[in-house]
């Protein structure tokens, strides 16, 4: 499996992941909870209702993979320096 796949996978499990972590990934606003983070991916209003958000879930998997494909790079570069 390429490292690009990982990635992209690894960063679809942190975009889920956050958005369930009370402290980081929900906010609340006039009842209204939403999830996600730095983007809102769903909102839960209370009352058994729940949407998801337009953009939100494709920009913060975009986000995140940027991060982790940078770390990977700089990671391989501090790898092959030291060899």
């Amino acid at each position: 499996m390429s490292h690009k796949r990982i990635i992209f996978i690894l960063s679809l499990v942190v975009t889920i992941g956050i958005a369930f972590i009370p402290v980081l990934g929900i906010r609340y606003d006039n009842g209204v909870s939403y999830h996600g983070f730095p983007a809102n991916v769903f909102a839960y209003y209370g009352n058994g209702g729940w949407s998801l958000q337009s953009l939100g879930p494709f920009f913060n998997i975009a986000f995140y993979y940027v991060i982790f494909l940078l770390l990977y790079k700089v990671g391989m570069k501090i790898k092959n320096a030291t060899v």
